[in-house]
């Protein structure tokens, strides 16, 4: 491998092989190379701190290509591989109206943006001598982070607290977490007329999976209408409308329905979750009140013995258009009020750890009643101990 290569000039090379004896034979034909290059991998660790007169940005130092591979210098980078960064700001979250504030040296990881009190958003960018990276968070003033793809609309979007999870030294990681984000267009179709991907990259280069939020993020995807009906590959779909749209989120093994809150107007739909992973706008029977679906049990048997395994049950409902709050009861067998259900870390989610008054209850049979809306739904879970 012949490296580091100048960006520019054409390379030609020769090969001939030598025997045992050292003695060398022809050489090959001429062959000519032309070294070229990528943009810089958008810079991570991103923090933004406001006053009402100023906005105080700072972030980790950019050693990686946009694919992910380390430059190639030891000491300085070359200007084909970094050449500093540029940070740009705009009135709108995601619009093609940034405007480039200030262009800083490889030496410079952070800066000072006079606001006047103004609620802006920024995005910072490394770029060398190909041009500027891609991919960029968009940041509030506020602190949120929102990580947009190609249609400005569909986002995963973490507040200030979240987003400080996502750097290096305040999670359990390791470093740096970027989000990437991708459709997966392919499974798009028939009955699913939104399919996004968001994955967590340590470094920007290691996916990590299972890895929760420490609280949950918003995640927004957008979806098409053909003539008030939603569209999936260009095709709408017979019977379904926008009231029956809903999410779901692939939990490893199967898609869960996340239910979410569907804006017409802006045709999206938006759902509170700690995970992140494939999110998909699917057909959805939804009715005018709050729906309780038994198939949205996370499971029918507690084990509460504090291993993580079956710790807890979990209740998703629908809260319908009115985004109507749900309660929720265990009973024994025979009638008796054991425990209150509490909300879980998801909206539109009840749990049960399996105790009463702090206290591991006894194995068996126990009966949730979930109400809502004036209607009433009721079942059995079973705890093991």
């Amino acid at each position: 491998m012949d490296r580091p290569l100048t960006l520019g000039p054409t390379y030609f090379y020769k090969i001939s092989a030598r025997d045992l004896g050292l003695t060398e034979g022809p050489f090959s034909a001429t062959v000519g190379a032309l070294p070229f290059t990528i943009a810089p991998m958008e810079p991570l660790g991103v923090r933004i701190a406001a006053t009402p007169a100023d906005v105080t940005l700072s972030w980790s130092t950019t050693t990686r290509y946009g694919d992910g591979n380390l430059f190639l210098s030891t000491a300085a980078p070359l200007a084909d591989e970094l050449l500093g960064y540029s940070v740009w700001r705009s009135s709108d979250a995601c619009a093609p109206t940034f405007v480039n504030v200030s262009s800083l040296p490889i030496t410079q990881t952070s800066t000072v943006s006079l606001t006047g009190g103004l609620n802006w958003f920024y995005r910072v960018h490394s770029y060398n001598s190909i041009g500027l990276s891609t991919n960029a968070v968009t940041l509030s003033t506020l602190g949120e982070r929102s990580y947009f793809l190609d249609d400005c609309v569909s986002r995963v979007v973490f507040d200030a607290a979240s987003a400080e999870m996502l750097n290096a030294g305040s999670n359990s990681a390791g470093g740096d977490i970027r989000i990437d984000r991708r459709r997966v267009t392919e499974d798009v179709g028939e009955n699913v007329f939104q399919s996004v991907k968001f994955t967590p990259m340590l470094n920007g280069v290691t996916p990590l999976t299972n890895y929760p939020m420490p609280k949950p993020v918003r995640v927004v995807l957008a979806f098409q209408t053909a003539g008030g009906q939603p569209v999936a590959t260009q095709q709408t779909a017979p019977g379904v409308t926008v009231k029956n749209l809903g999410m779901f989120w692939f939990n490893g093994q199967e898609f869960k329905k996340m239910y979410g809150t569907v804006d017409p107007v802006a045709q999206t739909v938006t759902v509170e979750s700690p995970n992140l992973g494939t999110y998909q706008i699917r057909a959805l029977a939804r009715a005018d009140g709050t729906v309780f679906d038994v198939s949205n049990i996370s499971g029918r048997a507690l084990t509460p013995n504090g291993d993580g395994l079956n710790d807890s049950i979990i209740f998703t409902y629908d809260p319908g258009p009115r985004n109507e709050t749900a309660t929720g009861r265990i009973y024994d067998v025979l009638g008796s009020h054991v425990a209150d259900m509490v909300p879980g870390r998801v909206p539109n989610t009840l749990t049960w750890d399996g105790r009463s008054n702090g206290r591991v209850v006894g194995g068996g049979a126990y009966v949730y009643r979930i109400q809502g809306g004036g209607k009433s739904y009721t079942g059995t879970v079973v705890v093991a101990r």
